[in-house]
């Protein structure tokens, strides 16, 4: 056999050989490594995504639920304050009441039982008896229904 030209046979061919195997399957490996990886952020970025979406419904609920906490503060303190009002106002009809009922004592002793004064005073306290018991009993039923102990709001 002849051959033209030359071989050109080169000490540590094996180990070269065996270097590019080495190579080559350490490539194959990193192909796989980097399509899991690529895969897992192709993934993950939808995960991320998802998770953002969710943050985001979930800021809305909170704003939501946190001005609906404020609207509901706000109508507490109307209705403690109207409630508070009204309480000062039976303690004003209840101190009329008493000064009339006294006034109509007082003119009973002085003036009679049948005087005109001691009539017009009597028609005087039996109004403002009607409206005190109309007003007690209106207060008193908001009071079974809105208890000044259970209506309190829980701040978080």
């Amino acid at each position: 056999m002849s051959s033209f030209g030359g071989t050109i046979k080169l000490a540590g061919e094996k180990e070269y050989k065996e270097a590019l195997k080495q190579i080559r399957q350490s490539l194959r490996e990193t192909g796989s490594s980097i399509t899991a990886i690529s895969s897992s952020f192709k993934y993950g970025s939808k995960s991320m995504d998802d998770m953002k979406a969710t943050s985001e419904r979930l800021s809305g609920v909170l704003k939501k639920q946190s001005t609906d906490y404020n609207n509901l503060k706000s109508t507490y303190d109307k209705m403690n304050k109207t409630y508070q009002d009204n309480e000062k106002s039976i303690g004003r009809l209840q101190k009329r009441y008493e000064n009339a009922k006294q006034k109509l004592d007082h003119i009973g002793e002085t003036l009679g039982k049948t005087s005109k004064q001691y009539e017009s005073q009597s028609k005087i306290v039996q109004v403002l008896e009607k409206s005190l018991e109309k007003e007690t009993k209106t207060q008193n039923e908001n009071e079974k229904l809105y208890p000044a102990s259970t209506t309190k709001i829980l701040t978080a």
